[in-house]
């Protein structure tokens, strides 16, 4: 049986509705954390536990990590896209126009002059190529945008399925056999 990528989305983090927060570092609720490492600590054993750098996914990911005596890794590379200058602003506060510029170009644009999707791929592609060659059960703590765009990389789909691919509510999981995902493409090796 192939090694298992379980990608966890973050408790809901301590933030007003409607507030655009890709990179902006907010704390998870107390009693949603507390609900999903009930949840989780009695239920997965991974090998390897990887975090996002922001606070939301880390504060659940090292309690894990501690119960099950593992060391949570932090990776850089498991962290929302970043929406640059539109980070904790309300989304209705972002100017139309940026919205309807990047809404035209949602793979390219770098939304508030943060980070395209495609530049989001490639860190996230070199990223699973790395955990594949572990070959090892891995939980990773992380994101909406990544868990989309990693689901969509592991069925093979082109990039442009992410903008299909629904987003998993908070604390979710979603179960990738990590063979799925191989070396990056050469040009992608850089």
């Amino acid at each position: 049986m192939p090694p298992t990528l379980t990608l966890l989305r973050h408790p809901r983090p301590d933030a007003p509705d409607g507030l655009c927060y890709g990179r902006t570092d907010l704390e998870a609720l107390a009693l949603d954390e507390q609900r999903l490492f009930d949840e989780l600590a009695a239920t997965l054993t991974p090998q390897r536990l990887v975090s996002s750098p922001a606070l939301r996914c880390r504060g659940i990911a090292e309690r894990l990590g501690r119960h099950w005596q593992r060391t949570c890794e932090i990776e850089p590379r498991l962290q929302e896209i970043d929406f640059g200058r539109w980070e904790g602003l309300a989304w209705e506060r972002v100017p139309r126009h940026e919205l309807e510029a990047w809404a035209r170009r949602p793979l390219d644009h770098e939304p508030g002059g943060g980070e395209s999707l495609r530049r989001m791929e490639r860190r996230l592609r070199a990223w699973a190529a790395d955990a594949a060659a572990l070959r090892m059960d891995l939980l990773a703590v992380t994101h909406a945008g990544p868990m989309r765009l990693l689901a969509t990389l592991g069925r093979g789909a082109p990039l442009d399925a992410v903008l299909d691919t629904p987003a998993p509510g908070f604390g979710q999981a979603l179960r990738l056999p990590l063979d799925r995902f191989g070396p990056p493409p050469l040009q992608d090796r850089r």
